[in-house]
């Protein structure tokens, strides 16, 4: 009898993650193809397993990233923002050939400008939501903890010297939000 099995290998990821009092840096591992959405929205993990941390106290002087002995494990109800690390640019891949249509049952979304403010950050970027569907009603339904913005730019207001780190992809707590939604 011949049974298939689908090879299961592990990625390390380098990630930042954002909370109200520091900001960190490490690696998570992940098993793959599994997306960093949906590693930090497993349901019943409480935790998010960080390797090879470094934190920056947000409310030290000089701002600076400081190694810990690892791993560490942060609450993921205290993360606002986490994003992975964009990698250097680098030759473009070879694109892979062209898959089945999509299905016609799925609903095709549409980029949504949104900003929102989060403990001191603020993060600007597009929700892709239906066509004409409610950005508030989207929010309030949602059924995960961490929503994907793409082309996204996170800042913290009244620290000027950190500046604006834009990524293509970040998550961010839709249950700590501040304020928000609002269009730019």
């Amino acid at each position: 009898m011949s049974e298939e099995y689908m090879e299961v290998r592990r990625e390390t990821i380098p990630v930042t993650i954002y909370t109200a009092f520091w900001i960190a840096k490490g690696t998570i591992h992940r098993l793959a193809p599994i997306r960093l959405s949906d590693h930090v929205n497993i349901e019943g993990e409480d935790f998010i397993e960080l390797h090879e941390p470094r934190f920056m106290d947000l409310g030290k002087r000089p701002l600076e990233l400081v190694a810990e002995p690892g791993p560490c494990f942060i609450h993921r109800g205290e993360i606002l923002i986490i994003h992975e690390v964009p990698a250097p640019a680098g030759p473009p891949e070879p694109s892979a050939p062209a898959g089945p249509a999509p299905s016609l049952i799925r609903i095709p979304k549409h980029p949504r400008a949104v900003r929102a403010c989060l403990g001191p950050f603020r993060v600007e970027g597009n929700l892709f939501l239906p066509e004409h569907g409610d950005l508030g009603a989207y929010i309030a339904r949602a059924n995960v903890p961490f929503l994907p913005l793409t082309s996204a730019t996170i800042s913290m207001p009244s620290m000027p010297e950190l500046g604006v780190i834009q990524v293509p992809f970040t998550l961010v707590n839709w249950q700590r939000l501040a304020v928000g939604p609002a269009a730019p």
